[in-house]
């Protein structure tokens, strides 16, 4: 099972070796980006096919909360066969773009990260990561109109990061421990104001990326000047993952409160 860890380790590596690859050897650098994703896909399905129930990855045999811990489950796979297998789909094929196509790495190992982690000091770092890659495709298109876009993704982005690391630490203050197993355990606690708080601090921090109303006033315009691709990516993948990301918290911590109410007002208006 720990071999799922190559499915954050493959792309951040094959990410950072990419463009001096290509600076040498621009056919095999063209191919490199594409056998990681296959790679990750077929790490992604062996486990799906395996696994039977939901199970927890120590990272160096160090246990939570002190160490870095993974949950496997399901769900968490079917992000990790869906994101390389829509990378692969909306793969820049034939053209020369080691920039993008690095980002795009980077993407894959931070929306891996995302979906696996099992607690919320590493779901914030894998967040800071997705931005980072985020912004600079967003801005791939390399126009005025998407220079200005993206600078506004990257204002609003930083305040929803900001709120949200506010919540996790309102969450630490509560709980004394962010990782999720144990903070379902300890859900009890956070049925207070501090509790629900924290809850709406992150649903607006992550609803960014989510693209939850009204933290969506990015979205019209970074889709109208980013390239098709990368439109596609944000709008199939990311936003999703910010989804489970609330989902999963919901659930876990807040499965037995009202604050799903909250969630349940902010999609009506979002369809309205």
């Amino acid at each position: 099972m720990n071999a799922i860890t190559l499915n954050i380790a493959l792309p951040l590596l094959t990410a950072f070796l990419l463009p001096i690859i290509s600076s040498h050897s621009t056919s095999f650098g063209r191919w490199l980006g594409p056998m990681a994703l296959s790679a990750m896909l077929v790490i992604a399905l062996q486990h799906f096919i395996a696994i039977d129930a939901p199970q927890m990855v120590a990272l160096g045999g160090f246990l939570p909360p002190m160490g870095i811990s993974f949950h496997v489950d399901r769900l968490a796979l079917i992000m990790l066969i869906a994101i390389p297998l829509l990378l692969l789909l909306l793969w820049p094929y034939g053209k020369t773009k080691a920039r993008e196509e690095a980002l795009l790495l980077l993407l894959s190992a931070a929306a891996s990260g995302m979906a696996l982690s099992g607690d919320l000091f590493n779901i914030y770092v894998f967040y800071e990561l997705l931005s980072v890659a985020s912004f600079g495709l967003a801005a791939a298109n390399r126009t005025a109109g998407a220079f200005a876009a993206s600078f506004r993704y990257v204002v609003l982005s930083s305040l929803g990061t900001v709120l949200a690391l506010t919540g996790i630490a309102l969450i630490y203050t509560q709980t004394g421990t962010l990782n999720l197993a144990q903070i379902g355990m300890l859900s009890a606690q956070l049925q207070n104001p501090a509790g629900f708080t924290a809850f709406i601090l992150i649903v607006i921090g992550v609803g960014v990326k989510a693209e939850l109303f009204p933290m969506n006033g990015w979205v019209a315009e970074v889709y109208s000047t980013a390239t098709a691709r990368v439109t596609s990516i944000f709008a199939g993948l990311v936003s999703k993952l910010a989804v489970l990301v609330m989902v999963r918290l919901l659930v876990v911590a807040y499965g037995n409160s009202d604050v799903s109410n909250l969630l349940l007002v902010l999609g009506m208006l979002g369809i309205l």
